[in-house]
C-alpha cells in the first residue's frame, strides 16, 4: 500500500505558510486524535474537497461515512488511512464525495 500512496502524498507542513492554498489540493486529510469540532474540516468540505477525518473529530458527527466524507476509527492505523486515500484515487469517487461534502458543509 505504501508504494501506491506514498508517491502521491505531499505533506503541506513541508511548505512555508501561504505557499499552497486549498484549491491546489485533491483531498483534505485530518487524522486527529481529538478535536471538539474542527472548523478546518468544514472549510475544506465547503470548497468541495473530499474529506478524510477520524471519528474522534467532533465535526465527524456532521458527516455520513462514505456519503460525504470518509471517517476512520483510529488515526494511528496507517492501513485504514491508506485504504481511505486509495479510494480517493478514483476521480469519480473524489467528485461524488467532494460534492456531497460541500452540500453538507453549506448547511452549517
Amino acid at each position: 500500500m505504501e508504494q501506491r500512496v506514498g508517491s502521491r502524498v505531499v505533506e503541506l507542513s513541508d511548505y512555508p505558510a501561504g505557499q499552497l492554498c486549498v484549491f491546489r489540493t485533491d483531498v483534505y486529510v485530518h487524522p486527529t486524535y481529538y478535536d471538539t469540532c474542527s472548523l478546518v474540516v468544514l472549510e475544506a468540505a465547503a470548497t468541495g474537497l473530499p474529506v478524510i477525518t477520524t471519528r474522534l473529530n467532533g465535526a465527524a458527527e456532521l458527516f455520513d461515512d462514505g456519503r460525504d466524507a470518509l471517517l476512520i476509527s483510529d488515526p494511528a492505523d496507517d492501513r485504514e488511512l491508506a485504504d481511505s486515500l486509495y479510494r480517493l484515487f478514483d476521480p469519480i469517487v473524489r467528485e461524488r464525495l467532494g460534492s456531497a461534502a460541500r452540500d453538507t458543509a453549506l448547511q452549517y
